[in-house]
C-alpha cells in the first residue's frame, strides 16, 4: 500500500523551504551590505572616502602605537598566514622598510585574527597595504603583489 502524504504536511514542508530560503537571502544581503564601502573611524581616514555605512571602531593597540611615531608614515600590511603572495613579499618588504626606517613604520596585521580592523580599512584581499600619513590619515591603498621597487615607491611617494 502506498503511503499517502497529507496536504497539511506537504504545505508545512513548502513553507519551511520558503522561510529557510528567505533567511538565507536576508543573511547574505546583511553580510554583503556590511562594509560595502570604506569604513571610517572619524580620525583615521581622509574626508570624502566614506561611500558606505560608517563603522566606528577603536584602532588596535598595535595601530595606535604605530601612529604615535611623530614624523613617520605608517604602513598597515594586511596579510594572512595562508597568503603565499604575502610570504613571497616579506623579505623585500622588510628590506625596504629598514632602508626607510627614519620615514616609515610598518605593522603587519592578520586579517583572520583582526577582522574588525580589516573591515575598518575596507580590506578585500591580501596583501593589502594602507599608507597612513604622520597624523594617521589614509593617503593611499594598494592591493595585491608589489615588486620591491613598487613597494618602495608606495611608501616614499604614496603611489
Amino acid at each position: 500500500m502506498a503511503k499517502h502524504r497529507s496536504p497539511f504536511k506537504s504545505g508545512l514542508w513548502v513553507i519551511g523551504v520558503i522561510v529557510v530560503t528567505g533567511l538565507l537571502v536576508w543573511g547574505l544581503a546583511a553580510l554583503g551590505g556590511r562594509g560595502s564601502g570604506p569604513a571610517t573611524t572619524g580620525s583615521n581616514h581622509a574626508a570624502g572616502q566614506n561611500s558606505g555605512a560608517a563603522i566606528y571602531l577603536k584602532p588596535s593597540p598595535a595601530v595606535t602605537a604605530s601612529l604615535s611615531n611623530p614624523g613617520k608614515k605608517t604602513v598597515l600590511w594586511f596579510s594572512a598566514t595562508w597568503c603565499t603572495i604575502c610570504k613571497s613579499m616579506s623579505p623585500y618588504v622588510q628590506n625596504v622598510v629598514e632602508r626607510h626606517a627614519d620615514q616609515v613604520v610598518i605593522t603587519e596585521r592578520d586579517v583572520d585574527r583582526e577582522p574588525a580592523l580589516a573591515r575598518q580599512y575596507a580590506v578585500r584581499g591580501t596583501p593589502t597595504f594602507v599608507l597612513l600619513d604622520e597624523s594617521g590619515q589614509t593617503m593611499t591603498t594598494r592591493v595585491g603583489h608589489l615588486s620591491e621597487s613598487q613597494f618602495e615607491s608606495f611608501i616614499t611617494q604614496g603611489s
